[in-house]
């Protein structure tokens, strides 16, 4: 999988992409369940993609980082298993 094709499908689902190497980072704005549903689409979306190229997502790497003044819980999974939270409110 190109990062490029990466990026350029993840843009046009209202979400930030910020790649280097083989690390990506994905910046998504949640205020509601709508967007937590968005957020777990490009998730599965991107498992999908790593699928169909015999890649390996690193779960137990990944990350939610809450920055918020509310608590807002975001729960999303890859491939079945949970994203570890972090929160800094």
């Amino acid at each position: 999988m190109y990062i490029n094709e990466l990026t350029e499908l993840l843009d046009k689902i209202r979400v930030k992409v910020k790649a280097f190497a083989d690390n990506v980072n994905i910046y998504a704005r949640i205020v509601n369940d709508t967007d937590s549903d968005v957020l777990q689409r490009v998730l599965d979306s991107l498992q999908q993609r790593a699928n169909m190229w015999q890649l390996i997502i690193s779960v137990n790497k990944c990350f939610v980082f809450n920055i918020s003044n509310h608590r807002l819980t975001v729960n999303v999974d890859i491939d079945n298993m949970q994203c570890h939270s972090l929160a800094l409110s």
